[in-house]
């Protein structure tokens, strides 16, 4: 980072990075550069969104993620990320509403799977869930895995954490602060898990 304190994409990656190991504080900061950097760039707000919605800072993550949107309506992930923030504050009917509108397959299932769960719409979360693994669980094992564990069914997350693990899924490098795995976190099988991904 040093040869390139001025390129928005490295601070990305090294905020990425100090995520990954826990540094909360120094994954923001970077995000914030990159965004000065580059503020017409929705991607690196999107970033910034999802990193302050993993720390729990959900009015700030929301923000990032509507200016994300401001500037790039059909983005992907982005409405995905504001269900998953609406859902951390316990407001699923319009967590329901945005994940609907997500543009990529996989996560808006993602994301509908898990709302229609927190109303209460068991079948119909059952299905989405289904969708998913039938049409996108060769390359999305740690999104069925969230799903999952926000469902509550545990041994089924690690199973899948261990699918993700096999098929080298990038998304692991977050699930050691990744809020939508925090009901695994309770049980014995986590700490090796975590362990075993080199983040413990």
């Amino acid at each position: 980072m040093a040869l390139a304190p001025g390129n928005a994409d490295v601070l990305r990656g090294v905020a990425s990075l100090a995520g990954i190991l826990g540094r909360a504080d120094e994954s923001i900061e970077l995000l914030r550069r990159a965004v000065a950097l580059d503020p017409l760039s929705s991607t690196y707000r999107r970033f910034l969104g999802l990193r302050f919605a993993i720390y729990g800072r959900l009015d700030e993550a929301e923000a990032a993620l509507r200016a994300s949107l401001d500037l790039n309506p059909k983005a992907g992930l982005v409405h995905c990320f504001l269900a998953i923030t609406r859902l951390l504050k316990d407001n699923a009917t319009e967590a329901l509403e945005l994940a609907e509108r997500e543009v990529l397959p996989d996560f808006r299932l993602l994301g509908t799977a898990m709302a229609l769960h927190s109303l209460g719409r068991a079948a119909e979360s059952d299905a989405a869930l289904t969708n998913i693994i039938d049409d996108h669980g060769a390359a999305a094992g740690y999104q069925v895995a969230e799903a999952c564990a926000w469902r509550g069914e545990v041994d089924r997350a690690f199973e899948w954490l261990e699918n993700a693990y096999a098929a080298r899924d990038p998304g692991l490098g977050h699930s050691a602060t990744d809020p939508l795995l925090k009901p695994l976190h309770a049980g014995a099988r986590w700490l090796p898990f975590v362990q075993k991904m080199g983040l413990g």
